[in-house]
């Protein structure tokens, strides 16, 4: 999880590790101005469901070699096609997280809370008097 700042909750304009860091962060960039940050997290990127797509595209693409009545992936008995399918997605699930593609742009956001110049102001004093 990380925070973000924004000043619009269509679009988070920043991020830092902690809440702290990312108020200094949103303070600078906004100068004082109010700004909004929240909690979140990247969605996830998912694989694509192969089974709904795999035979009909192995169908097209070895239509030439085959009989006009019959698909090429009609003999796949179905244990052999959810095993197929189980590994077509094992292998997208491990390259997407080698090399870092699963996180997506939108961001799971929580709920987003206020810092407007009273509050600076408030945590600014409570730090000197500490």
């Amino acid at each position: 999880m990380s925070w973000w700042y924004t000043q619009h909750e269509e679009q988070l304009h920043g991020y830092a590790a902690t809440r702290e860091e990312c108020i200094e962060k949103g303070t600078a960039y906004y100068c004082g101005e109010p700004f909004m940050i929240c909690e979140g997290t990247h969605f996830k990127n998912q694989v694509p469901d192969f089974d709904s797509w795999f035979a009909e595209a192995f169908d097209d693409a070895n239509a030439d070699y085959a009989s006009e009545d019959e698909y090429p992936s009609a003999s796949w008995s179905d244990d052999h096609y959810k095993a197929l399918i189980a590994k077509l997605t094992a292998v997208a699930n491990e390259w997407l997280d080698e090399h870092g593609y699963r996180n997506a742009y939108a961001i799971d956001a929580g709920p987003y809370e206020q810092i407007t110049p009273a509050l600076l102001a408030e945590r600014s004093k409570s730090g000197e008097e500490g």
